[in-house]
């Protein structure tokens, strides 16, 4: 049968991947631990990164209860420590690792549909910019899906948690908690999953943890750093494993042994006395199951659990024959894991390649293994793909004999290509587009095609999920693997995102056009509004597997001289093929492939943005020295400037000779311990004549600024002006930075996105003048956005406006005033 997506696909993606992999005894015995427990706890947050893995780790492997994670974004409004990837790309990553977390402490992952927008000063801007009610109406999904006993929320409703979004998590739980139980809620939800009252919802104190002053003696309290002498760790050592997963954040920690505390304060429902799982169910109402767990435990063998087999597989009849309780799928689901796990199986569905296309034959294979003496009985296996008939051959494992199965599929012409169901469609700045109530929830799409085996282990008869996967040899990592994936038969890939033109500029665009189709004889051209012109018109591709399967197209991109151009203007350029009247929209791939996390991928409309700016540039060679990693270099040579980028530890005086301006790039001193050594070299660049650009670093718990960054010394805050429509005024109005190459006026601050700036200096030497104040609406005026300084013959500049968002969003007045920042050193009245 087709396996259809539902909530129970996290539980199939889990207990899948658990069948294929042995545990070890002591994991295996504190599995069957679980088994004997019925009670759920979710905890809810804003971002990833926000959870308490202290506690998480605690509540899945000390307390045993079924433990998950609902994440309110998939942080994709944060910043990236690892690469340059922003938005969408972002929340790819930090979703893995967000699961990777939960592979270490045993929780399990949810999410709604809320887009990270960025930082966010207070709920009433979250909600606005989310629509509460939508975030409210997934909230409550989950709750009714996964149906906890109580709940418990990262920060609290009052704001102490600084970020709007970690407020509004709040608040969405409080209120989640009160409309879950509600039939005229969301009532669209009660008609498939009904209501759900939760026992209690409890917030998380983390004052203590800010505060070792503060006092909590209104709060529960709770030690929670208990050694797992099954696991070989203490919770301290897992959760800190777990939290080290979140490595784009740069939140690697230590492991912690001994003593945790944790704080609770009452928020509604039913009050504890001395903690707040304490009401939470133990054991099951039927005595005879809780019997029977309690004797395999007894019973259970470290030198052969095999022997245990005979008794889970009785409890799983058993089970199956019970009333269904709200635990029921979970556990059984749980108990046939134990049960592969103990005859060390070991399954995979694998291909002969990483992708194929619609349409197309792919070879596959199924192979397992029963390494125990125990006798295990393959019923029938069979893809999801439709149409496919089921292999129904009994076929009895024998003990360590590897069985292995060849076939090839053939996918449907209509099957659909391999995406992150959040982004098949487009999203509203705070929404993705998410309809199918099923899909709502999940933490990511299931793999395209699956296997379902039927097994019989003894007594028990149970079906297993295996996802289709691709596995390599890389010499010095090992046997690697990742999803196959069903993508278009012609892509292509743009070497650049953004294209920023004035009235004179003329810009090479190359395109790289690939298939896996036996012939391809089209066209390749652009959609370009008349504003551009594009030589040549159209380029002719003929490729298959005969000939080449790749071809560098290269189009030349200029304004058009024959109509008055208004500047300022974007314009989305899709790549199509075709000939003659034939229009077909091309699609392009990105992959995220980082050693951390399993390979990303996401298609899309293969289009670039093109921008008409009235821009003049005076300086034209940069070098661009990299931070924590942006696209702000990348995006000057979409404007037209020389752009050479050098790694700290390589830059010399004499490469800097005949440079117009050099930039560092964001969070270098937090990220970059050679910028102590670097800045002697900038400084003497600076005094000979040069001009430095600084961007933005922080200042925070995990990331400080130890070395001067500037010729006289500012000290960096966590201040920030989050609304980018907040109004900007110019201190200086007749300065160079505002009037020289380009005219700069208040409509150079229009169209920006996500914020102004962050990270302002809050304090600086007289030698600095601030050229510009802003704030955030009934909040103090900032002045730190842009400090700047002649030094000896040279120019200096510090900012903390987000260019590393603007330039790629091809804000215009972004680019003039970057352009103005670099050309003050060429400035005519020097």
């Amino acid at each position: 049968m087709k396996v259809s997506i539902s909530f129970l696909s996290i539980l199939i993606s889990f207990f899948s991947l658990a069948a294929q992999q042995q545990a070890a005894p002591g994991e295996i015995l504190a599995q069957i631990h679980q088994l004997n427990t019925t009670g759920k706890v979710l905890y809810i947050a804003a971002h990833p990164d926000d959870e308490n893995t202290r506690l998480l780790s605690w509540l899945a492997n000390d307390r045993h209860y079924q433990t998950a994670y609902l994440s309110l974004t998939r942080g994709d409004g944060g910043q990236n420590l690892i690469g340059n990837e922003q938005s969408e790309e972002l929340g790819l990553i930090r979703t893995q690792e967000l699961l990777a977390a939960r592979r270490t402490d045993g929780a399990e992952q949810f999410f709604t549909r809320a887009f990270d927008f960025g930082f966010s000063k207070n709920p009433e801007e979250t909600f606005r910019i989310w629509d509460k009610e939508k975030i409210l109406h997934d909230v409550v999904l989950v709750i009714r899906k996964f149906k906890p006993d109580v709940i418990i929320t990262r920060f609290p409703t009052t704001g102490e948690g600084g970020h709007g979004h970690h407020t509004a998590s709040a608040i969405l739980a409080v209120d989640a908690f009160e409309a879950a139980a509600d039939p005229s809620r969301f009532p669209e939800q009660v008609k498939l999953y009904g209501t759900w009252k939760t026992k209690s919802l409890y917030w998380n104190n983390f004052k203590k943890w800010r505060d070792p002053n503060a006092d909590v003696s209104a709060a529960l309290k709770l030690d929670i750093g208990s050694y797992l002498p099954l696991l070989g760790e203490s919770v301290g050592e897992i959760s800190a494993r777990s939290r080290s997963q979140h490595k784009s954040q740069g939140f690697g920690v230590a492991l912690q042994r001994g003593e945790i505390l944790e704080y609770f304060d009452h928020l509604a429902g039913e009050k504890a006395l001395i903690e707040p799982f304490e009401k939470l169910q133990e054991g099951w109402s039927d005595r005879a199951v809780t019997d029977s767990i309690q004797a395999i435990i007894q019973h259970f063998n470290f030198e052969n659990p095999a022997m245990s087999v005979d008794a889970l597989a009785r409890l799983h009849v058993h089970l199956k024959k019970t009333p269904v309780l709200q635990q029921s799928k979970h556990h059984l689901q749980l108990l046939e894991t134990i049960l592969m796990n103990c005859i060390g199986f070991y399954g995979e569905f694998t291909a002969v390649d990483h992708f194929s296309n619609p349409g197309k034959r792919l070879n596959v294979t199924f192979n397992c293994i029963n390494r125990s003496a125990t006798p295990v009985k393959l019923i029938s296996f069979k893809t999801d793909l439709p149409q496919t008939q089921s292999n129904s051959t009994v076929k009895i494992l024998a003990p360590n004999v590897l069985f292995s199965h060849k076939d090839t599929l053939q996918i449907p012409i209509d099957f659909p290509v391999s995406n992150p169901y959040w982004l098949a469609e487009s999203h509203s700045e705070g929404l993705f587009t998410v309809n199918n109530l099923a899909q709502i929830g999940l933490p990511e799409s299931q793999a395209p095609i699956q296997l379902e085996a039927e097994w019989q282990i003894g007594a028990a008869r149970f079906s297993t999920v295996f996802p289709l996967h691709y596995t390599w040899v890389d010499p010095v990592k090992g046997e690697l693997r990742r999803r196959v994936e069903i993508v278009p038969a012609t892509t292509v890939s743009l070497n650049q995102d953004i294209l920023i033109l004035n009235q004179t500029d003329r810009r090479s665009l190359q395109i790289t056009i690939e298939t896996t189709a036996d012939s391809l004889n089209t066209e390749v051209f652009l959609n370009l509004s008349d504003v551009f012109v594009c030589s040549p018109a159209r380029i002719p591709v003929v490729l298959g597997k005969k000939s080449a399967n790749k071809q560098v197209l290269t189009f030349e991109i200029s304004a058009s001289p024959s109509r008055e151009t208004k500047p300022d203007q974007r314009y989305d350029v899709q790549v199509n093929m075709g000939k003659g009247k034939e229009i077909i929209a091309l699609q392009s791939i990105s992959r995220i492939d980082y050693d951390h996390i399993p390979i990303q991928t996401w298609i899309r409309p293969a289009v670039l943005t093109a921008v008409y700016v009235s821009m003049i540039r005076k300086g034209q060679h940069l070098v661009y020295i990299p931070g924590a990693e942006d696209k702000v270099g990348a995006c000057l040579k979409s404007a037209g400037y020389s752009v050479t980028e050098i790694r700290s530890d390589q830059v010399t005086a004499e490469k800097l000779q005949d440079v117009d301006a050099v930039l560092i790039g964001i969070r270098a001193f937090n990220t970059n311990e050679n910028m102590q050594n670097l800045m002697p070299v900038l400084f003497d660049y600076v005094e000979q004549g040069g001009t430095l650009i600084e961007q933005y670093n922080t200042k925070n718990w995990i990331s400080d600024v130890k070395v001067q960054a500037g010729p006289y010394p500012f000290d960096i805050s966590r201040e920030r002006v989050t609304d980018e429509n907040a109004p900007m005024k110019m201190l200086v109005t007749d300065h160079p930075i505002f009037n020289s190459p380009n005219t700069l006026t208040q409509t150079d601050f229009q169209g920006w996105v996500q914020e102004r700036g962050l990270y302002f200096p809050e304090k600086w030497d007289k030698h600095y003048t601030a050229l510009l104040e802003c704030n955030d609406p009934g909040e103090k005026p900032l002045q730190g956005a842009l400090i700047v300084t002649e030094y000896g013959k040279g120019k200096f500049v510090y900012t903390g406006l987000s260019f590393f968002r603007e330039l790629p969003a091809g804000v215009p007045g972004a680019y003039r005033l970057m352009a103005n920042l670099i050309g003050w050193g060429n400035y005519e009245g020097n």
